[in-house]
């Protein structure tokens, strides 16, 4: 039944990652009762299990036994306990090693699974999952493996920690991302989502952290909620709640919060992960940790999908956008994100407050000779991406790079809308991005920025003194002077002289 379901999956179109979790058996320093063995030390009481006895001292030099001094034999009964359910597993141990290498190899194999996530990764000795990554990926270079990149409690290990998994194949949970876009689980603190702060660790999240702790960005899992703690809208509400300024956050801005949160993660180089319901503002009643509650907390509730169907389509259209144009979103190379990505400030253009933008470049092509030619107009529409972020209350006015090149853009997404298709007429010059959302535009194709130019100068015959105050002095423009007033800019028609 196991494989057909995966084979089913398969067919479906998905692929299946299993969570593997070998340090969560539950047996610890009662396994002399003969009744509790009924794991690992049902094989070889002890050997499976870090105890005082086969790792006397800590990495850290601490004594990892409750009744002996550093100097004296060790009892050999108390049990590490960094995974927080009375052990850990030794995955160092020539035989756990081989346990947990020949069982990622049978589930590869016979199971065809794709990927493998590792609970409480942080308890796993490097040496191990570098070996790991190693033999699947010679099953299969496409098999994913990634995990948590803590632990649970103190380890007499080296913890395997964010920075280790450098070029050794395989992934790690993005929490400091996670923290910047959010807060964290464990207390109030400022965030991007609700307060435009952190902008320089959510710069690097954006980068892949190749900039942070990762040599290339499918070494960083971006995510803003998974299984563990609250969900990102029960983690809004308890913020909400928590909060002593006075900023106020209705219950529109946590969706627009949502919503923003979701084109962060979607346009992020990297490896995206969103937690099923995340695209329903799914929550848990506010649970914190909901491992023992039942499933009236846990199920989905597929009202939900209903309820928040504008939120659920945008997250479609955010998905539809990075899949279908990953030569962007999911650059693999950390040179190339260095190459194509660019910040606005490194551009020389200003960022409202509190705000982030950014320009990809796409396909490289020499655009000046296709304009020429007149040639693959359709290849110019994705040549390069701008993507601006505002988190602020407040509508927020940027520029868009190029300007003085005439160079047009169309918006795909905004705060309603998300995908791949035009949602709006092109832009040049600038945009309002209103509060507590994102804009994300493409360069327009040729045939797309002549048709724009003959409505601007449409719009100049209707109203034969005053033209849109975006339109810079250019190629779209002739003839127009722009005059600064009191109220706001606009531009006028300039009769030639006779």
């Amino acid at each position: 039944p196991g494989k057909k379901l995966v084979d089913a999956i398969h067919k479906a179109g998905l692929k299946v990652i299993m969570d593997v979790v070998y340090n969560h058996t539950a047996e610890d320093a009662n396994e002399r009762n003969l009744d509790a063995r009924f794991s690992f030390n049902g094989l070889a009481p002890r050997y499976y299990y870090r105890t005082c006895g086969n790792i006397p001292v800590s990495e850290n030099g601490y004594n990892t036994c409750a009744w002996k001094g550093l100097d004296e034999p060790r009892c050999g009964k108390c049990y590490s306990n960094g995974s927080g359910c009375g052990n850990e597993f030794r995955s160092e141990s020539p035989m756990g090693r081989k346990f947990i290498l020949d069982s990622l190899t049978y589930w590869a194999t016979e199971y065809k699974i794709d990927g493998f996530r590792f609970d409480l990764m942080g308890l796993m000795d490097v040496e191990t999952m570098t070996l790991a990554a190693k033999r699947l990926q010679e099953i299969d270079e496409n098999i994913i493996l990634y995990g948590e990149p803590w632990t649970a409690g103190p380890t007499p290990i080296l913890a395997l920690a964010k920075g280790m998994q450098r070029e050794r194949g395989f992934g790690v949970f993005n929490n400091s991302f996670r923290d910047a876009l959010r807060g964290s689980p464990f207390g109030v603190e400022e965030n991007f989502l609700m307060d435009g702060g952190r902008l320089g660790a959510v710069k690097r999240g954006i980068m892949g952290s190749i900039d942070d702790f990762a040599s290339g960005p499918t070494e960083a899992i971006n995510y803003i909620e998974c299984h563990d703690n609250r969900t990102l809208y029960d983690h809004f509400m308890d913020y909400r709640k928590q909060r002593t300024d006075e900023i106020v956050f209705t219950d529109s801005d946590l969706v627009r919060m949502q919503k923003l949160g979701g084109v962060v993660i979607a346009v992020s180089q990297g490896i995206a992960f969103f937690q099923l319901g995340q695209e329903m503002c799914r929550t848990k009643d506010g649970v914190e940790n909901s491992y023992e509650s039942p499933d009236s907390v846990n199920m989905i509730d597929w009202t939900w999908k209903v309820d928040k169907k504008d939120v659920v389509d945008y997250y479609r259209g955010l998905l539809k956008l990075r899949q279908e144009h990953a030569e962007i979103f999911m650059i693999r190379e950390a040179k190339t994100i260095r190459e194509r990505l660019t910040f606005y400030e490194e551009l020389g253009l200003p960022v409202p407050e509190r705000c982030i933008a950014f320009r990809i470049m796409g396909e490289q092509l020499n655009v000046a000779v296709i304009e020429a030619k007149d040639e693959n107009d359709e290849r110019l529409k994705w040549t390069a991406v701008v993507v601006l972020l505002n988190p602020t209350p407040v509508a927020a006015t940027f520029v868009l790079p190029d300007a003085e090149s005439d160079v047009m853009w169309v918006p795909i997404v905004d705060d309603k809308v998300a995908g791949t298709e035009p949602i709006a007429g092109p832009c040049i010059s600038s945009v309002s991005v209103p509060g507590r959302s994102a804009i994300v535009l493409r360069r327009c194709s040729r045939s797309e920025s002549r048709s724009a130019s003959v409505d601007l100068r449409l719009a100049v015959v209707s109203d034969a003194f005053v033209a849109p105050v975006d339109v810079p002095v250019g190629e779209y423009s002739v003839g127009l002077s722009v005059l600064k007033t009191g109220i706001r800019d606009i531009t006028l028609y300039q009769r030639p002289l006779v």
